[in-house]
């Protein structure tokens, strides 16, 4: 009785087979690992686009109207370009008693807490109204309120608010957003305040752009980000209006 086996070309004949298999395994294994990490990627490009823009947005949108200035700052190892702006930090309506030389206000929040660096301002038409030295804004400082309206004294009024509406704010807290062209580390970054809150930026594309109000609207932001990581690009083009009128 004879014993079959393999011969030595049916074994290198299944080896081959066996390999070429293989190889198709495994460039599908790897096409697909690779298709994985490029949308990784993306995600985390749109995921820093989307988190910025509706940060900035938000922000933006209940800032003190006519605070905003735009800076650029050309540097050898970190270029700027800024977008600066007073937070509103109460806001409310008053009403100008001129027989009796008094400012009354109210405040839209319960137990509203004036601090030092308070400053009560009524339709701003420019950021240096609301700066040092400015005649415009008011001090209210430590105010009482008597069943929550403040009272403050001896208060000539420039102009007036057709609504009668008011705006208080920090004046040590402006806010601002800067482009940052950081050569060091060959990448652009977004910075709220000296802090990082996206890196991946491409610098010479993106831009903050402020066009002030007209009759017939607000002031309007333009806010303009290219990001780039790993040859994935994602552009934002986001147009934000100051939505408090004087």
């Amino acid at each position: 009785m004879k014993q079959r086996g393999f011969t030595l070309i049916e074994m290198i004949v299944t080896i081959a087979v066996v390999a070429v298999i293989g190889l198709a395994i495994a460039s599908f294994v790897e096409y697909g690992m690779k298709g994985y990490a490029e949308t990784i990627d993306r995600q985390k490009v749109q995921v820093k686009g989307q988190f910025v823009v509706e940060k900035m947005s938000r922000e933006i949108s209940h800032a003190v109207p006519n605070s905003f200035t735009t800076t650029i700052t050309p540097a050898s190892a970190f270029s700027q370009k800024c977008i600066v702006f007073y937070a509103i930090k109460y806001s409310g309506f008053y009403h100008l008693d001129e027989a009796n030389d008094k400012l009354n206000f109210i405040i839209g929040q319960d137990s509203p807490r004036l601090d030092a660096n308070d400053y009560l301002i009524i339709n701003p038409t420019t950021p240096s109204e609301l700066g040092a030295g400015s005649t415009k804004r008011i001090s209210v400082s430590g105010l009482a309120s008597t069943n929550n309206v403040f009272t403050v004294s001896s208060v000539s009024l420039s102009s007036q608010s057709i609504a009668r509406r008011h705006y208080i704010y920090d004046s040590n807290a402006r806010v601002s957003y800067c482009l940052v062209n950081d050569t060091v580390r060959n990448q652009g970054l977004i910075q709220r305040n000296g802090v990082t809150v996206a890196d991946s930026i491409n610098f010479a594309q993106s831009d903050f752009r402020y066009e002030e109000p007209s009759l017939q609207r607000g002031g309007v932001i333009h806010i303009d980000l290219v990001l780039e990581q790993n040859r994935e690009v994602s552009v934002y083009q986001q147009d934000v209006q100051v939505l408090n009128a004087p």
